[in-house]
């Protein structure tokens, strides 16, 4: 089953580092001339922001999920985090917005265990590697689960996804493309097992992000771009109202044609 929630997000960076190197990340590299993560004095402008994005999105429905991420948010200071977690729930409250997601790699509830409990939208933890032979549940009824499935973890995730079968948990699996370094093309549905071929449906062709109407932001360079499945590949504008518009109207970005590496790799 194809998510078609995948082109219905809107990504919104809160920090450019991560304590971990996954392979198949989508944002594999950091600019090291660039900001690395937003600061506390930034915090009315980003609060401001998100709030005019909600309200577009809520008329438009272009962008209904709002995707807080990194990086890792477990990076942030106390602070930061607390105003961030003030700003998401008073959205949610206002529109809405169940699909308000952060995502972690589960550093954020080791860093702040304020987090737990405290929070309207949901947390999407991304189970790692090196947690597989040792993962322990997170009590929080608003977290969703998922793991990268690659052909170096095919067994743990396996026995992975019967640990959560039998506490009645839901793990969301999601195969990486081995050619294109990517899992954000290939979704698998995991709601039952990982039978039969591990129950997804492939497919090699996507919706390019260049060609696309969706965009993101980032509050770390503020800038709004469009990724070409690569960190060192995508186009940038800068972070202003006007062009924010233009955005949603689908004239801030040209329509260019694929580029030769997708068009390589995912053998169009």
């Amino acid at each position: 089953m194809i998510n078609d929630n995948i082109y219905k997000c809107m990504n919104i960076i809160m920090i450019n580092k991560c304590d971990k190197q996954c392979p198949y990340c989508d944002f594999p590299t950091i600019d090291k001339d660039k900001q690395g993560s937003i600061t506390i004095n930034q915090m009315n402008y980003i609060e401001e922001y998100l709030y005019y994005i909600a309200k577009r999105n809520s008329e438009t429905d272009k962008h209904r999920q709002m995707v807080i991420l990194g990086g890792e948010l477990g990076l942030l200071d106390d602070n930061i985090l607390y105003e961030l977690l003030n700003i998401s729930n008073n959205i949610v409250k206002k529109y809405g917005f169940g699909s308000l997601i952060w995502m972690t790699n589960g550093l954020l509830f080791k860093a702040h265990p304020f987090i737990y409990h405290k929070h309207l939208f949901e947390i999407e933890y991304h189970i790692l590697d090196d947690n597989l032979d040792n993962f322990s549940f997170v009590v929080d009824d608003y977290i969703t689960y998922n793991v990268v499935l690659t052909p170096y973890n095919e067994n743990k995730v396996i026995l992975l996804n019967e640990l959560f079968l039998s506490n009645n948990q839901k793990l969301h699996v999601k195969p990486v493309n081995s050619l294109r370094n990517s899992y954000t093309d290939y979704i698998a549905s995991g709601y039952n097992s990982l039978s039969d071929k591990y129950n997804y449906k492939l497919f090699n062709k996507y919706e390019c992000n260049k060609t696309s109407p969706f965009f993101a932001i980032d509050f770390t360079n503020n800038t709004i771009f469009k990724c070409c499945r690569s960190y060192t590949r995508f186009e940038r504008k800068p972070l202003t109202y006007n062009n924010l518009e233009k955005a949603y109207s689908g004239k801030l970005f040209g329509k260019d044609d694929i580029c030769n590496s997708c068009y390589r790799l995912a053998y169009y």
